[in-house]
């Protein structure tokens, strides 16, 4: 009898790990558009009220907790230094992964009025993506740990 309680708690642990990790993910891509969005609104004030140089606004990125976005920084500050590199991919699909790069690649290659309204264009579109993904995370990241629960308790009684 211990066996069999020791069996299905494991699988229900199991379970409840893998739906963590799909949650985790979820709320990875929504932290990401979140900090990217106050990104983009810390440079567009910088750039209206300091006019500060492009580079000079990434020195300092310690306000910034999603790790994805630290790392694409710091590779956007290699570029801007001279050096080829190329972001990360991490888990974000081809159209998002473009769309991230081309955002990145506007920065600091015009003048200040285009500038300007390139960051519009970059806030809108990932204010869009910010919502799907706060969507996302609510209807499928969240009952992905019930899922994952219930799917580990399956697979346990499955065994026995």
């Amino acid at each position: 009898m211990e066996l069999v309680i020791i069996k299905l708690f494991l699988c229900s642990a199991l379970g409840l790990v893998v739906g963590n990790f799909v949650c985790k993910r979820y709320r990875q891509k929504r932290v990401y558009y979140e900090e990217i969005l106050n990104l983009i609104c810390r440079i567009e004030s910088d750039l209206s009220f300091v006019q500060s140089k492009i580079s000079d606004l990434f020195s300092s990125l310690d306000d910034v907790r999603c790790e994805e976005l630290k790392v694409h920084c710091q590779e956007f500050k290699k570029v801007v230094s001279g050096e080829d590199s190329e972001l990360t991919r991490f888990n974000f699909s081809s159209d998002e992964y473009s769309e991230i790069s081309s955002f990145f690649s506007s920065l600091g290659t015009s003048d200040l009025s285009t500038q300007l309204s390139q960051l519009k264009y970059y806030k809108d579109k990932f204010t869009v993506r910010f919502e799907n993904s706060k969507n996302c995370e609510k209807s499928k990241g969240k009952p992905s740990v019930k899922l994952g629960f219930f799917m580990g308790l399956a697979v346990g009684i499955v065994i026995l």
